[in-house]
């Protein structure tokens, strides 16, 4: 069951930001694993190539442990090439068992970010291997801007 990606990003702007730049970029959707914070406790997967994780912020860092646990999970389950987020705090996490698990990954902050990186952002930097901007403004140190998705 192996995945070329996981695609990851809170539920919200950030997945339809994350939806549209999968879909720009042509991958065929078999190759993806596509991940998701649930809404609620009743939350289900929208299609087949989707898994939810619980959500953890700012407010609730006390569940990071669960969220690292169940991405752990999917990234030996799924044994992806790439993991892709744009954000927020579960895609911080992402980026960081990724890198430990030697996979290569991309945080793409969001178009809403438009005077400085996402707090997220800022430490993302530093653990992807590749960080974009969507602002031209913005780049730098070690951001890179190749457009925006909207």
């Amino acid at each position: 069951m192996s995945k070329k990606l996981i695609a990851i990003a809170s539920t919200g702007g950030h997945y339809v930001q994350l939806s549209r730049i999968m879909k720009q970029a042509n991958f065929n959707s078999n190759d993806i694993l596509f991940v998701r914070t649930k809404v609620n406790a009743h939350d289900t997967p929208s299609f087949e190539n989707e898994s939810l994780i619980e959500d953890v912020s700012r407010d609730t860092l006390i569940r990071s442990p669960i969220i690292a646990f169940q991405m752990l999970k999917l990234v030996l389950k799924h044994k992806p090439k790439w993991i892709i987020t744009t954000g927020a705090m579960p895609g911080l996490i992402s980026i960081v068992i990724g890198r430990l698990l030697l996979r290569k990954t991309m945080w793409v902050d969001s178009i809403a970010n438009t005077k400085q990186l996402s707090a997220s952002g800022r430490i993302a930097k530093k653990f992807a291997h590749k960080t974009l901007t969507q602002w031209p403004d913005l780049a730098g140190d070690n951001v890179e801007y190749k457009g925006r998705v909207i």
